[in-house]
């Protein structure tokens, strides 16, 4: 089941140096918040695979991921999975994130996001970008730091998310 975590703006090296480890400890917790619930020890990391889509919205030259953030979340021991292209508008080269320890995706989004556990974007999720299995819940409202765009989202199409399951 792929989650999608909203990145409200891209990270500099120095800021995300400062607040990476309190991203990556709230970033499991909530996208596993249901999960630990029924198990007590949770999901080791090595077992999370994270995945960065191409961005599909019309002007968008941001990335989620960067390489070196891409690195760090593989020093932590979660899998990186980007889309072939996808940090292409910032410059950053498909070799780039190969360095850095992702593993490129060369398929489509879909693909990346059946193999995600945890799926980190810019902009909200489109409902034409990429077709989702109906059992599947995208976003989890209420998150902390939730962007307006994406509350727009939810209630603007409200088959993104599983109302029985709102925090």
């Amino acid at each position: 089941m792929a989650y999608i975590l909203i990145a409200l703006r891209p990270l500099t090296t120095t800021y995300s140096h400062r607040c990476h480890k309190i991203q990556l400890t709230s970033a499991c917790y909530r996208a596993y918040s249901a999960k630990t619930e029924s198990s007590e020890l949770g999901v080791a990391y090595t077992n999370l695979h994270i995945g960065v889509p191409k961005e599909s919205f019309a002007g968008e030259r941001r990335v989620s991921v960067t390489p070196h953030t891409a690195n760090l979340f593989s020093k932590y021991g979660f899998n990186v999975f980007v889309q072939s292209g996808a940090g292409s508008e910032s410059n950053f080269l498909d070799s780039d994130y190969v360095k850095a320890g992702a593993k490129i995706i060369a398929d489509s989004a879909e693909s990346l996001y059946h193999q995600s556990d945890i799926i980190l974007k810019i902009r909200p999720p489109s409902y034409s970008s990429p077709p989702k299995p109906s059992d599947e819940k995208l976003v989890q409202r209420g998150m902390k730091n939730q962007s307006f765009e994406t509350e727009e989202a939810f209630l603007s199409d409200p088959s993104l998310t599983d109302n029985s399951s709102f925090i």
